[in-house]
């Protein structure tokens, strides 16, 4: 008696083992994407409680196993797979760029040298709404190399205020687009090699 119910176990468990390695196939990768700041948390949730897997370094190679909303499950190259904020991450074709733009900055001529005063965003182009590239930690050394200007966005509420107001004159009236300063740098961050934006 003892001997049939091992063996039907037996038989089970090959039945389960050669169902599972017939039917689970491993997601298939949707794209690869960069850590795009000094460290990136790797988190196991998307939840508010959650526990921090693992931290990468700014230009590890991860890929894309799914999104959600604004979180992307991502998988190391050592395998731990974990929950990123898109925010924290850059595309293929965005790290190529910024690739292509620090060996141009490197061939630039030195216009002045300096450090960030507080935590600043490096971004592909001049402009606020431009791709960010990466974070800054305040007194970074950079490297000045050309000086841009760039329209100021508007601010979000702005533009239906004064629709909004009724007055058609204000609305049809050209206004002045405020400009500010942008500055191509090239970044010495401490343990990695030089980063331009």
């Amino acid at each position: 008696m003892i001997r049939k119910i091992l063996l039907g176990f037996a038989l089970v468990a090959v039945a389960a083992f050669g169902a599972y390695l017939k039917f689970h196939h491993s997601k298939p990768v949707l794209e690869t994407v960069y850590a795009g700041n000094h460290q990136v948390t790797i988190w196991s949730t998307t939840a508010q409680v959650r526990e921090p897997m693992l931290t990468v370094n700014y230009g590890d190679r991860l890929d894309v196993m799914q999104r959600f909303e604004d979180q992307v499950k991502v998988r190391t190259s050592s395998g731990v797979t974990g929950w990123v904020n898109q925010k924290e991450l850059l595309s293929e074709d965005l790290w190529d760029k910024a690739k292509d733009l620090t060996k141009d900055a490197t061939a630039m001529p030195v216009e002045a040298r300096g450090h960030t005063r507080v935590l600043s965003n490096m971004h592909f182009e001049a402009g606020r709404d431009t791709p960010r590239l990466r974070q800054l930690a305040k007194q970074t050394p950079i490297v000045l190399l050309e000086r841009r200007v760039a329209d100021v966005p508007p601010a979000k509420g702005a533009a239906s205020a004064a629709a909004s107001s009724g007055d058609d004159d204000a609305a049809t009236a050209p206004t002045a687009t405020k400009k500010e300063d942008w500055w191509l740098v090239l970044a010495k961050v401490q343990d990695e090699p030089p980063v331009a934006g």
